[in-house]
């Protein structure tokens, strides 16, 4: 299942951007991110049925920053990579 992220200019200033008091903390060059698009996932997920009641669900994934997020100075690496197995009992 694909998607995408998108974020107001709080919050991709939250996370993404470098305000003039950080940057002299931690040597960052000053970044302002605005709102817009910040990311895109791809997923794939397998269940497993065993009965009425019981299943494994696993899923992977790749997740990419995109647009002013990928931008930031502070981000290391683009594309990060996600797994995951569960087991669901339905009652």
């Amino acid at each position: 299942s694909p998607s995408l992220h998108f974020g107001p200019s709080k919050y991709m200033q939250t996370y993404f951007g470098v305000t003039p008091q950080q940057s002299s903390n931690n040597g960052f060059a000053q970044y302002s991110a605005s709102s817009g698009l910040q990311g895109a996932t791809l997923t794939v997920g397998l269940d497993a049925t065993f009965s009425r009641h019981r299943a494994v669900r696993t899923a992977v994934g790749t997740s990419r920053l995109l647009g002013n997020a990928a931008k930031s100075p502070i981000v290391q690496n683009k594309q990060s990579y996600f797994g995951g197995t569960g087991l669901v009992y339905t009652f």
